[in-house]
């Protein structure tokens, strides 16, 4: 087997897919890993963040099964983006389920600052529309489930209690204080492999919570979701020196990081993308997106990779609507797929909303 390998690591929805890359950019190995998801209430999409991990360990290992120590030279990521992580800095663990990027809880909390006339700002800072898919409602719900509809009843926090979590997050006086850490996929597979506490700035500026044109943390943006700068990551270039795995990374133990990209950045990166160029991913959801800014608001503004813009925009549900209407059908998405290229419509059009009905302003929530 050739020297000089690298391994990509793609943490996605509802896998953790690796590929064993050699100099010349041909695949050498191959390997997956499943990652559960749990929808306990409708509109709620959970993952759990130590199965995440548990995700990448296992592919990875599958992956390198057998390859000389020293063959692989550098590991570099790419990431499900905004869904949301909170876990223990002392201990490492996880303290609540990872909100998947899907998940709908935190619609309040975004309509709340709508009714009190901050969307424009949150929009003009951010790049992105006032809405529960990114990040900053998920993690103000995470670190305060008193702001949901609800009182967060679910979070699986370990029955300790509000006060134990403003305590922990930095905004009380009681034992644990300062204990809390959170971020995205990326942030949370950094801290967890690397003891590093960061976040890639291309997933930060899917967090709302990122001046996007500045590349750093919006106090006002902080201050309108309340959330404390103490649990925030430090914000690091899409390469580099990004830390080397710990022993608790089994396989990738000693190697180093030394890229991370959001998995549609990934995506536009790999198809070498130049300015006018624009790719479309198909996943759970779907990306479309292109280099530099476009006037008007009927798209995302996000950071591509280290200072490069991007305008972008997002379907929620792409291969997740094909997987719907094989179980529906009660076939398999591969035979939805081969039916696909033969059926007519007949007029017939399925609109995804499953959940919520998107727009450019934010979300409304709707049944599918």
């Amino acid at each position: 087997m050739a020297e000089q390998l690298v391994l990509a690591i793609d943490q996605g929805t509802s896998a953790t897919k690796c590929l064993l890359v050699d100099a010349a950019g041909a695949v050498v190995r191959e390997a997956s890993a499943p990652v559960p998801i749990r929808y306990p209430r409708p509109g709620w999409v959970e993952q759990d963040a130590g199965e995440i991990l548990d995700s990448v360990l296992a592919a990875a290992a599958q992956c390198l099964d057998g390859v000389p120590r020293g063959a692989v030279r550098a590991v570099g990521f790419s990431t499900q983006r905004e869904s949301a992580v909170v876990w223990d800095r002392h201990t490492g663990l996880p303290a609540g389920p990872v909100l998947g990027w899907q998940d709908q809880r935190a619609v309040g909390i975004c309509e709340d600052l709508r009714a009190k006339g901050n969307a424009a700002a949150v929009r003009a800072i951010s790049g992105l529309p006032l809405d529960p898919m990114f990040s900053a409602a998920k993690l103000r719900w995470l670190l305060d489930p008193s702001s949901g509809p609800d009182g967060g009843g679910g979070r699986g926090d370990g029955g300790r209690g509000d006060a134990w979590i403003a305590a922990a997050s930095g905004r009380g006086d009681l034992p644990g204080r300062g204990r809390l850490a959170v971020g995205t996929v990326d942030s949370w597979l950094l801290f967890a492999l690397t003891g590093s506490h960061q976040i890639e700035v291309g997933n930060a500026s899917r967090t709302q919570l990122l001046d996007v044109r500045a590349g750093r943390w919006s106090d006002e943006l902080l201050d309108l979701f309340g959330i404390p700068s103490s649990v925030l990551p430090e914000i690091t270039p899409s390469s580099g020196e990004l830390g080397t795995i710990g022993q608790r990374g089994g396989a990738l133990a000693g190697l180093p990081v030394t890229a991370v990209l959001g998995d549609s950045h990934a995506a536009l990166y790999a198809h070498g993308a130049g300015d006018g160029d624009v790719k479309a991913t198909y996943g759970t959801g779907s990306s479309v997106m292109r280099l530099g800014e476009v006037d008007g608001d009927a798209v995302c503004l996000t950071v591509a990779w280290n200072d490069k813009l991007a305008a972008e925009g997002n379907i929620r549900s792409s291969g997740a609507t094909v997987a719907w209407l094989a179980a529906f059908l009660g076939t398999t998405p591969e035979q939805i797929a081969k039916m696909a290229l033969s059926a007519a419509s007949d007029g017939v059009h399925l609109v995804p909303a499953f959940g919520v009905w998107p727009h450019p302003g934010g979300t409304t929530p709707r049944s599918a």
